[in-house]
């Protein structure tokens, strides 16, 4: 079984918020100084969060891809679990498959592949 974490920030927002309260009434080069500090702690949980961002995207597509498929094999099926899922795929019905797949990896958009590598 897979271990799913919380997807929430790991920094101390509290300490951020208070250095940030300080900076504005300080001097801007003292500021500026301070915020060296905080800024390549910002700069990895972004990454962080875009590499959660996409595997979620990625599983997401996987699964939707596969409940679309599913649907014809359920097709005269009334079953409670048949038209949870109808209903569920359905509230995605204007996500495309080309869109799917390129959330899943088969393509990657050009923008993005370069926010990922820097």
């Amino acid at each position: 079984m897979k271990l799913v974490r919380e997807p929430g920030p790991l920094l101390d927002l509290d300490a951020i918020r208070a250095r940030l309260r300080l900076a504005t009434h300080q001097l801007l080069t003292d500021a500026v100084l301070d915020s060296l500090v905080d800024i390549p702690g910002l700069l990895a949980e972004i990454r962080r969060l875009m590499r959660i961002e996409e595997c979620t995207r990625r599983e997401f597509a996987e699964l939707l891809a596969a409940a679309r498929a599913a649907l014809p094999a359920l097709e005269g099926i009334h079953t409670d679990q048949a038209v949870s899922l109808r209903v569920v795929v359905g509230l995605h019905h204007e996500i495309t498959p080309q869109e799917l797949d390129l959330w899943s990896g088969n393509e990657v958009e050009p923008q993005r592949k370069e926010a990922l590598n820097n």
